[in-house]
Formats: C-alpha cells, structure tokens, sequence
C-alpha cells in the first residue's frame, strides 16, 4: 500500500493523472480527503477545499472529539450535500476513524441518494443526476463521457453511476475523478438499480451547459 499525502490543499485529478500508470500494475487508487468538523464550513470557501471534497472516494470528519454536538450533527449532511458519491468516515473514536479511513473501499459503493431533492451543499459545486433516454449504444456513452470531460475540463470533479447499454446485456460502471476516467466495466446486475444514472460533480457549472454535451438529446439533466 503506497499513501501519498499532498502538501496542503491540492486538487485531486491532476495528481491522479500522474498516476495512471498504477493501473498497469492492477493498483487501485482511491482519493481520501478530511473534513474538519468545527472549520470545515469555513474551509469549504477555499476553491481547493471544495474540490477535493467532491473528488473523494471516502471523507474523514477529524475533530469530532472536540466538536459541539450541533456540529457533529451537521458533518455528515454536508459532506452528503458536497459529495453524495463519497464513503463518509464521521466516528469520535480517532483509533476507530484512522482504521476505517485506510480500510479497503468497498467493492462497489453504495448508490447515491436521490438528488433531484436536495439543497444545494456548495454555492460553486454542482450536483447533477443525468439519466439516459432510453437504452443508449456503448459508443453513444462514451462519446458523452468523451465530450463532459473535453467541455468542463478541470471543472469536472467526480462521476460515478450504473449504466445500462443496448449492445452488452450486464451494465456498467462508469466513474471518474476529475477528467480522469476509470474504463467502463461489466458488473453484476444483481442488487443494481433497474434504471440507469450518472451523478455528475462540478464546479461553476453554467445553465445548459450538460444539455449541450454531444451527443445531444441522448441524456436527460436532472437538477
């Protein structure tokens, strides 16, 4: 197991991009990101703070020792409203949290929460649910995915969701940190949402600007 710990506050994707070459070597890489559960609210004005929130795979609240029982509740609903895609690590117990913070990620994560719903969690962090209509080719999805990453660039945080194509018959997982996206993989439909879905995390995202991404009319926005 290799941690590298950057130097302060870092964006998240632009490191995995130098480390994609781990994945010739079967090493899977998860960014891990902590949230301090007496500042955070006031962190989370920082750009880069932001950002690293909403690439994480997993977020550790620190300081729950020491946080008032208000704040330790409202930890894990806005870590959720930031990043519903992340494993939220919110134990008081520093020994507890530090083991459940380097344990292995789960296989496949839990599905995120409806967001169609949800408050806002950051004035310049989107949350969009897309869906597709219909059952799209593999080749339309990964033009979409292809097109996201070259229109949003750095702005494109994190995606994650199961999609369902016409010409394999298991669905997909489809994710990203940042423009750096995982291959589309085959997994078991067992226990797998019926419907397909992509939750997209960006930053200053503008109004129609997913509606625009080509191929056009093969996805539905869901704010």
């Amino acid at each position: 197991r290799i941690i590298l710990e950057t130097s302060g506050l870092s964006k998240p994707g632009p490191i995995l991009r130098q480390l994609a070459d781990l994945a010739s070597l079967r090493m899977r890489i998860a960014v891990i990101a902590t949230y301090d559960a007496i500042r955070g609210n006031v962190t989370a004005n920082f750009e880069e703070a932001a950002a690293q929130w909403a690439a994480a795979h997993r977020i550790v609240a620190t300081k729950l020792d020491d946080a008032s029982s208000p704040q330790a509740q409202d930890v894990a609903l806005a870590l959720q409203l930031l990043n519903p895609l992340a494993e939220i690590v919110s134990e008081p117990n520093r020994n507890t949290a530090v083991e459940m913070a380097f344990a292995a990620l789960a296989a496949r994560s839990a599905l995120p929460i409806p967001i169609e719903t949800r408050t806002p969690g950051h004035s310049r962090i989107a949350v969009r649910l897309v869906t597709p209509i219909g059952t799209p080719l593999y080749s339309d999805l990964t033009k979409w995915l292809d097109n996201l990453g070259g229109v949003l660039g750095e702005r494109l945080l994190r995606l994650k969701g199961v999609v369902r194509i016409a010409d394999h018959h298991r669905p997909l997982l489809v994710q990203s940190v940042g423009t750096l996206f995982s291959m589309p993989r085959p997994i078991d439909p067992d226990g797998v949402a019926t419907s397909s879905f992509l939750v997209v995390i960006a930053r200053d995202l503008k109004s129609g600007e997913l509606e625009a991404v080509a191929p056009a009319g093969k996805f539905l926005v869901m704010r």
